[in-house]
């Protein structure tokens, strides 16, 4: 795997999970269950 594809990976792991934080903490309407989230 190279440099690229896995900055790649991180940027879309970060952006699904403050996407889940925004749902849980702002909208107090989780998508996901916490063990689903915490395996992220």
């Amino acid at each position: 795997m190279s440099l690229v594809s896995i900055k790649e990976e991180m940027d879309a792991l970060v952006t699904e999970l403050n996407r889940h934080n925004y749902n849980y903490y702002v909208l107090a309407m989780p998508t996901i269950g916490d063990f689903e989230f915490d395996k992220k």
